[in-house]
Parts: structure tokens; sequence; C-alpha cells
């Protein structure tokens, strides 16, 4: 999938977790509360549609997946910098919270990216490179 606006990243996040399509802004305010607080039910329940929280299966759908382990897959991060950096920071730093349930798997095509980032950022990536020798 290519984005053309690395905040695009933020909406596709969020309309997997929620099957709605959000404005990054708001998809990304939705994803930090749901990665940071323990009560992920609750933050779906809140973010839902009203008329589906009337079914008892949608509220078991949504019970669901609030208990699931998320794991997101970034191929070439190196294309997601930005000035700002705060979508690589909220990436890296959301899998940190203790209730998160969110695994990031990152691959880059460049060697030096940690040290192209923020210390903030690149103190939540670690040292640890898998390096793959051209095929």
């Amino acid at each position: 999938m290519s984005l053309t606006n690395p905040n695009l990243v933020f909406t596709i996040l969020g309309d997997a977790i929620l099957n709605r399509k959000m404005n990054p802004t708001t998809a990304a305010l939705f994803l930090d509360e749901f990665f940071k607080k323990k009560d992920k039910l609750s933050i779906l329940m809140d973010n839902s549609s009203k008329n589906s929280l009337k079914s008892r299966e949608y509220k078991r759908q949504l019970t669901k997946s609030a208990e699931k382990m998320r794991v997101v897959l970034i191929d070439e991060l190196d294309a997601l910098i930005t000035k700002k950096q705060t979508l690589l920071y909220n990436l890296f730093d959301w899998p940190c919270n203790q209730n998160s349930r969110l695994l990031v798997i990152a691959i880059a095509n460049t060697m030096d990216l940690p040290e192209r980032l923020q210390s903030k950022i690149a103190s939540r990536i670690g040292n640890n490179r898998l390096v793959y020798e051209p095929y």
C-alpha cells in the first residue's frame, strides 16, 4: 500500500480497529488512548456507532477485538520520516505501554535510520538490527 501522507498510517490503523474511517488527527487521538489505557472495551464502545451497540453480537465482537494482540509490520519505515517525527514516535511509544497489546515490526532501507531519528524515538527502537545482504 502506498501512502500520499505518512499521517494516513493513523487512519489505516484506526480503521482496522474500529471499522470506520477517521481523519488522521482523530485516529491518532483514538489510537493513543486505545494503546495506552487498560480498559480497551470501553474505549471501543465510546468510539463505536451508538446504533450498533444495541446488538449483543456486536458487543461480543467488540470484546473480542479489545482482547486482540495487534501486530503492525511497516516496510520502508524511512519513507515515514517527517520533520516532527510524531508518527514514528507514537508507533514506537505505544508498544512501550504496559497495556498496549501492540507489536511493531519495522523494515528500513537505510542502515543509519536510528541515527537519523530524534533520540526519544531511537531509544524506543533499541539497538538490535538484522542486516539482510542483497540477494
